[in-house]
């Protein structure tokens, strides 16, 4: 079982009108099995919804490997191949 949070961690309102928006995700391993070749999709356009035009400013992580071709419109997966999450770990 793995747990998945996403929070936004800041939005910064610019004066063109639009806006510089951090989010955060967790992910928890509940399971009592190792997760592997996890996956993590998030569509921006979704949230945001047409005509919004999104730009991925940074995408990092101290726990995974992130996939770099993220662009939240036509790559939706945050995440590169093969991330893990051991029995009990988590990851931000």
């Amino acid at each position: 079982m793995i747990g998945v949070a996403k929070r936004n961690v800041q939005t910064v309102l610019l004066p063109d009108g639009s806006a510089n928006v951090t989010f955060e995700f967790n992910l928890e391993n509940f399971g009592n099995v190792n997760l592997s070749d996890i996956s993590l999709v998030d569509s921006l356009s979704v949230t945001f919804g047409s005509p919004c035009d999104i730009s991925i400013m940074n995408l990092t992580s101290d726990d995974f490997i992130v996939n770099a071709g993220y662009d939240g419109i036509t790559d939706n997966e945050l995440l590169a191949p093969g991330n893990d999450i051991p029995v009990g770990d988590k990851g931000a």
